[in-house]
């Protein structure tokens, strides 16, 4: 049997792999790494609602993980903390070693289902050093040689950007996924961090309307000329 585990957060691209991944496989695994942010439990909640609403026999029970690293982030991002604006670049985002902690989680999830497949969300143009295949294949010999375990680590949306991942994912309801930094009451920002910006502007680009309820009205920006950078 054909298995594989879904590293996944609330965010449309998760949610767009999730789909994808229960069409190629007899079974999914998803897991989540609780790292102990702010907003947590309300992606928690969308997450939960999606993988409800696709109820895809495929697709087994979400796997709930806690690996807290709030507190020693903290120390690094200092007295500001983790708070990019409405308009910040995609640096803003990094938080360093996620995806080396969430691919260590992965696999030992993987290891008791007997799965070698590890599936990540990652875009086109992602520069930072835990998403390149280096790292992953060097990640696949630790294992091998920590566990006698072949994983391989496969990233199925690497070749798209955020717009047409949301094209594929059109079918899908995506009202049900969560990107945002400052939840409030339940809804996405709208308006304060970039996560609600990306999100914004990835509808606009794929010329779909943004089924997102959002808590205050998004800024109006030119999409098109429009650019977050890696500054």
């Amino acid at each position: 049997m054909t298995s594989v585990t879904a590293c996944v957060s609330g965010g449309i691209d998760s949610c767009v792999m999730l789909a994808m991944l229960s069409q190629q496989y007899e079974k999914v695994y998803p897991v989540f790494l609780r790292n102990g942010y702010k907003w947590e439990e309300v992606e928690l909640g969308y997450l939960r609602r999606y993988l409800a609403a696709l109820n895809h026999p495929n697709i087994e029970s979400l796997v709930e993980l806690p690996f807290p690293i709030d507190l020693i982030m903290q120390k690094y991002w200092g007295e500001k903390g983790y708070n990019p604006t409405y308009s910040s670049g995609y640096s803003s985002n990094y938080i360093p070693g996620r995806n080396m902690l969430i691919l260590n989680t992965a696999t030992v999830v993987a290891f008791s289902n007997r799965c070698s497949y590890i599936a990540l969300g990652l875009l086109a143009g992602n520069p930072y050093p835990d998403a390149q295949k280096s790292f992953f294949d060097a990640f696949e010999q630790m294992v091998w040689q920590a566990m006698h375990f072949k994983v391989k680590v496969l990233t199925p949306l690497i070749k798209y950007e955020k717009h047409e991942v949301i094209k594929l994912g059109r079918q899908l309801p995506l009202e049900l996924s969560f990107s945002c930094v400052f939840p409030q009451q339940g809804l996405h920002c709208g308006s304060l961090c970039n996560k609600c910006a990306e999100r914004q502007k990835g509808f606009f680009l794929a010329g779909i309307p943004d089924p997102t309820a959002y808590a205050n009205t998004p800024p109006e920006v030119n999409w098109y000329e429009h650019e977050f950078g890696y500054d």
